[in-house]
């Protein structure tokens, strides 16, 4: 998603039990809703919100970009910078793996802010691998930290039409305001891996997706991740708040290829095995 210019912007990442907006909107309240039918049961003792949440993180970049913890709320950080744009990240490996879609991933600095126990981690962010959108290339990239990550996803290896999945992002009450929050669908349709797609196939749903969810998980209900989000509902601003087109009812995912993803992080780790 791109953002807004921002100096001094304060945001609350509200994962976990701080997460919701500052103040409601439309958009959000469907969201919410969506979800609402599946607080249980739990995954590895948590909820499946607070599950996704740990696995899912932002990515930031932009000019003059400099971000930092807050000093008084540690699930709260503040930037600055100019040409700010945001996404979504899905951790998908222990040794530092993020998953995100190619357009989310801008010129400049990068940074990804998750969640790491009861605070939030802020790294610089190293792209590993990212596709060529304008030449209709997957949008995917792959982005690396260091030191490794607690929690990631493991990959569903079955799924179908009209199975409930779940996704993360922005919950916005402004362009300069949001929290974190999960939304619920169904898979509408899978696009297989063709001669002509080489790298994965496409999950469409119809998750009420927005900006800002590029690059965040698509998960079944078991908690296993069935691709990122790439695209949604398309989205207007009227006096401050976010509202959804009516008519865009299909949000998408990209699911790539595991063996091939498994290559790129492999050959990656090797090259950088001290990072």
């Amino acid at each position: 998603m791109k953002g807004q210019s921002a100096i001094g912007l304060s945001l609350a990442f509200a994962f976990l039990l701080n997460g919701g907006c500052v103040r409601p909107d439309t958009a959000s309240e469907e969201r919410a809703a969506s979800f609402a039918a599946y607080i249980e049961p739990p995954i590895d003792g948590l909820s499946i919100r607070d599950f996704i949440l740990l696995r899912t993180g932002i990515v930031m970049g932009g000019e003059d970009l400099s971000i930092g913890l807050s000093h008084n709320d540690p699930a709260t950080f503040e930037y600055k910078g100019t040409k700010l744009w945001i996404g979504s990240v899905t951790a998908i490996d222990r040794r530092g793996y993020f998953l995100t879609a190619a357009h989310c991933v801008g010129a400049g600095k990068i940074y990804l802010v998750f969640k790491q126990g009861a605070r939030l981690r802020i790294e610089p962010g190293r792209v590993v691998w990212r596709s060529d959108v304008s030449r209709n290339g997957p949008d995917i990239a792959v982005l690396r930290v260091s030191g490794g990550l607690a929690r990631v996803f493991e990959w569903a290896d079955k799924f179908k039409v009209d199975d409930v999945v779940f996704g993360a992002g922005p919950n916005f009450t402004s362009t300069r305001n949001f929290g974190y929050g999960v939304f619920a669908g169904k898979i509408a349709n899978v696009t297989a891996q063709s001669a002509g797609n080489p790298y994965g196939s496409i999950i469409s749903h119809n998750g009420p997706a927005r900006p800002g969810d590029s690059g965040g998980p698509l998960v079944s209900e078991n908690g296993r991740l069935l691709g990122v989000n790439t695209g949604g509902l398309a989205m207007f601003e009227i006096g401050g708040h976010i509202v959804p087109l009516p008519f865009v009812h299909r949000s998408y995912a990209y699911r790539p290829d595991l063996r091939w993803l498994t290559q790129i992080m492999d050959d990656d780790f090797a090259r950088h095995v001290l990072d």
